[in-house]
């Protein structure tokens, strides 16, 4: 998958790493990123959240050409979409081919040379052009002031309308225990809404591993001591006790004898 190498690229990870982080072998992220293996989107998720990045959302957005008569053809898209900080700010070489003055540098910081800019993009601009450059808040900011043919502003007024829609929000200061604030293309470090990691898988044995196996029976004389009581009237100072546990198969009792000092345990069997 192509998203894990380039999100594990840029948060500095190796793949090892990514691994441990991601609760995953290394073979595993390899095989994702040379496209041998496909994750799950839930996998997918949390191996980008370890990254700090997260899967999104985005919306087609569908341009037409129109050709009205008295003017240029021109495109107009059916929403309105955000240009990322800083690119909405950046500084544009485009010739003025609406009024075709010799200026060619556009300041998107400055209000007036982005009003100019945006005439052009939305009067000569292709698709491509204007989904790179041209912001749609920054656009409804300057709707009112920007210098374009009747024709051309009753295609483009149904987007700008829509982005105009007005939400009543409630108090933003006692929204607390809501779902966290979110933003299109930002989210507060601590409170995504990616699901928790899964725990780590139990330890798995396999027939050739060197370590001896558990024993059983050792395990559960172990519980048994648990809820051992001491007899105070025991004999010269020893505490006798009797446990019957069934020590093997053939149901032999264990006899668990104590001297005064708790660390010299001793069982014999009977």
């Amino acid at each position: 998958m192509y998203l894990v190498e380039v999100a594990r690229r840029v948060s500095g990870l190796t793949q090892a790493e990514l691994a441990r982080r991601g609760r995953t072998s290394q073979a595993t992220i390899s095989a994702y990123e040379r496209g041998l293996k496909t994750p799950s989107l839930n996998v997918a998720a949390r191996l980008l959240g370890v990254m700090g990045c997260e899967l999104m959302l985005h919306v087609r957005i569908d341009f037409e050409e129109y050709h009205p008569e008295g003017i240029d053809p021109f495109w107009a898209p059916n929403l309105l979409w955000r240009v990322q900080t800083p690119d909405c700010f950046d500084t544009l070489h485009i010739p003025d081919l609406v009024r075709h003055a010799p200026k060619e540098e556009w300041n998107l910081k400055d209000r007036t040379d982005r009003r100019r800019a945006y005439e052009i993009l939305i009067l000569q601009g292709l698709p491509q052009h204007m989904i790179r450059w041209l912001d749609g808040a920054l656009l409804v900011d300057l709707w009112d002031e920007l210098d374009l043919p009747a024709p051309v502003r009753k295609v483009w007024l149904p987007a700008i309308a829509v982005a105009r829609e007005s939400r009543l929000i409630g108090n933003i200061f006692h929204r607390h225990g809501q779902d966290p604030e979110t933003a299109a293309y930002a989210r507060i470090r601590g409170f995504e809404l990616l699901p928790p990691p899964p725990p780590p898988p139990p330890p798995r044995r396999s027939r050739f591993d060197p370590r001896p196996a558990p024993d059983p029976h050792t395990a559960r004389i172990a519980s048994l001591l648990q809820r051992i009581s001491i007899n105070p009237g025991s004999p010269r100072g020893v505490l006798s006790l009797v446990v019957r546990a069934y020590a093997s198969p053939t149901s032999s009792h264990c006899w668990l004898r104590a001297q005064p000092r708790p660390r010299s345990w001793r069982i014999t069997r009977t």
